[in-house]
């Protein structure tokens, strides 16, 4: 995987390195309070826990002060220490070299030392298959009494508040389009006013006052930080790196994650198709975390650990509720400082969901081992999205020809309205490798007047064949692959409509023309169905090291319909939306909290059989995310990883 910050920290001979004191961090040490023995109360005066746990993080950055000048002196020199946390974890982002960073571990005080590495970033149909709509009408149906000495908002326990009402879901990704409708004050299906929870006005990190987002969160987006341009990863500016300061998403990825998890309920078209989509918690009030940069040279996302750490942090100090993370990494939980800052998470009653990730169908596949996690796979919907399909008619057109789903091209003219019935027809270079090219001679003029051309794949850009064949008088231009898969062309300037279209299917139909075949593009696009709860092929599985059994559940995650992001220069605008397959389909809005064991049957929600199209053991889900009907439900758990880890393999985190 290609990186620019590691390649320009190579240059200097130093990186960022996490170094993890052994004082447990400030949410961890108010859990272990809450199970000691509690003192008699003075008077009429209660504890203070808060104004407790506050003191020990005053109290743990001092020691991390102290305990820097002693580092320092041991490498000879005033290295920069560009971030400190107290609250997910105890330690510190520095820039060392790699011989000092190993001389760290010799140091009693030091329990893990870790060097910067990268991890990638990994609708309207999906809340009704759970069940989520049922839920937002009725209520959880979660007992009352299963929420007795919670101490976090109470959010979600009442059957009143079933729309995430007083949720706050932290979104660690690569920032969000602030801009969307989806993530507006005020619901733009329904009104709802939403409620700012630290009160009207009060928004966090860039957010607040002379911050460099100012102005740009409201009661439901309260807050958002910038942990890439900004320390600890300060990659601003460097070459290939695509990022802004603020939390603005010229990504996607977070925007569409953050639409998934809590976006509001509205109206939208999407390629002439009308439709409401939702979050699963549309009610629920968003932070985001922008931890994730873009390398432009690949267009890959990619996450710094030291960035995704000070979020998790972060959103600690912040009191989410929830945690999405779409993101890489987890393989080994007892090393690892994210995974020891999600152990701190549970501690503190906030439920982690994270992404199996990307890289099935082989086994083992699946990220994200922490038992103290939900794993989440991808399966599908029951829609596989909304295309353009050609509908050929004509003597000898067999039944598998007459109507063909199209990918639509990126960049130029969309279709906006339904091409009637057309003659289809290409140039004579169609069996060629150069069908449509300049060199080649492009097409006759006039050869597509008022017909539907189709050009093969080859030899120049998608855009000059789009060119020369709409030169030609063509109302749209299908590609066809010259390999075997589907295209879907980037035609940036097209002035006609243009499709990709797979290689048997564009060659067959290239082998009816002498029959004269018509054919018409219809509009708006055509629901395209899929196999419900199959498990997509691309989602990770497992089996999973450690005794676990991972991924935990499956969510929706194929062709989900969500907002994007916007490049910067349209930071001021909703932007469009497309259709967009994310790396993790994200839960219900109320938080469910921490698991150091499976649940007994009693207290999962109630699954649907999960299937998948390849039928090996390792490939069957334990179901998908459902509307709990039951009088149960997981809680917050709490379990501290044994020495060393499963294997007690010495010192945490040993470079």
């Amino acid at each position: 995987m290609e990186s620019p910050a590691l390649e320009a920290f190579e240059q200097t001979g130093r990186l960022p390195y996490i170094i993890g004191f052994r004082e447990a961090p400030a949410i961890t040490h108010k859990a272990e309070l809450q199970r000691g023995p509690q003192p008699p109360l003075r008077g009429k005066m209660a504890r203070d826990l808060d104004g407790e746990v506050a003191n020990y993080a005053k109290r743990l950055e001092a020691t991390q002060r102290d305990r820097e000048a002693l580092l320092k002196r041991a490498v000879g020199r005033d290295f920069a220490v560009t971030h400190r946390m107290q609250h997910a974890f105890n330690g510190i982002v520095a820039e060392l070299s790699p011989a000092e960073a190993a001389a760290f571990l010799n140091d009693p005080n030091v329990a893990l030392v870790e060097p910067y590495t990268e991890f990638a970033l990994d609708d309207e149909v999906a809340p009704g298959v759970i069940g989520a709509p049922t839920v937002w009408a009725d209520g959880t149906g979660i007992h009352r009494a299963a929420f007795v000495g919670r101490e976090r908002s109470e959010v979600s326990v009442y059957n009143r508040r079933a729309h995430g009402e007083g949720v706050v879901v932290g979104i660690i990704d690569s920032g969000i389009n602030f801009a969307s409708p989806s993530f507006a004050g005020v619901e733009p299906e329904t009104g709802y006013r939403f409620v700012n929870p630290r009160g009207p006005g009060n928004y966090l990190g860039t957010c607040a006052p002379g911050g460099v987002d100012a102005g740009r969160c409201n009661d439901k987006l309260i807050g958002g930080y910038d942990f890439v341009c900004g320390a600890p990863a300060n990659l601003c500016g460097q070459a290939n790196i695509g990022e802004e300061p603020g939390f603005g998403d010229s990504n996607n990825h977070g925007t569409h994650t953050a639409g998934t998890t809590a976006g509001n309920q509205r109206s939208v078209s999407f390629r002439g198709a009308r439709m409401t989509i939702s979050g699963i918690a549309p009610r629920a009030n968003v932070i985001a975390y922008d931890a994730c940069y873009t390398n432009t040279s690949t267009g890959q996302g990619l996450c710094p650990n030291v960035s995704t750490l000070a979020s998790i942090n972060q959103a600690i100090a912040d009191g989410v509720d929830v945690i999405n993370y779409s993101i890489g990494g987890g393989t080994q939980p007892w090393s690892e400082a994210i995974s020891q800052a999600f152990l701190a998470a549970a501690d503190a009653g906030i439920f982690v969901s994270a992404a199996a990730g990307n890289s099935g169908p082989n086994p083992s596949t699946s990220g994200h081992h922490q038992p103290w996690v939900t794993t989440v796979a991808a399966a599908q919907s029951g829609r596989a999205g909304y295309e353009f399909t050609l509908n050929v008619s004509g003597a000898g057109v067999p039944a598998n020809l007459q109507q063909i789903v199209m990918n639509a091209g990126s960049g130029g003219v969309e279709l906006g309205a339904s091409i009637p019935a057309s003659p289809l027809a290409a140039g004579p270079g169609f069996t060629g490798t150069a069908d449509g090219c300049n060199a080649s001679g492009g097409f006759a003029p006039g050869l597509f007047t008022n017909r539907i051309a189709l050009v093969r794949r080859g030899s120049c850009p998608f855009t000059e064949k789009a060119a020369n064949a709409a030169a030609a008088g063509a109302r749209a231009v299908i590609i066809v692959n010259n390999t075997t898969g589907g295209i879907a062309p980037s035609v940036p300037g097209a002035t006609v409509p243009v499709f990709g279209m797979a290689q048997a299917e564009g060659v067959a139909l290239h082998g009816l023309l002498g029959s004269a075949p018509q054919a018409s593009i219809p509009f708006p696009a055509t629901r395209i169905g899929n196999t419900q709860d199959q498990l997509a092929a691309f989602s990770s599985r497992g089996p999973a090291p450690f005794s676990v059994m991972k991924p935990d559940i499956t969510g929706h995650g194929v062709n989900i319909l969500e907002p994007i992001g916007c490049a910067p220069a349209q930071w001021g605008s909703p932007c469009l939306r497309r259709s967009h397959r994310p790396a993790l389909r994200h839960l219900d809005g109320h938080p469910a909290g921490g698991r150091c064991r499976r649940p007994a049957a009693a207290d999962l929600p109630e699954l649907e059989p999960g299937r998948d199209q390849v039928g090996a053991d390792d490939d069957r889900h334990p179901g998908r995310a459902e509307r709990d009907r039951r009088r149960g439900h997981a809680l917050p758990g709490r379990c501290r990883p044994r020495a060393g880890g499963p294997g007690g393999q010495g010192r945490l985190g040993a470079a």
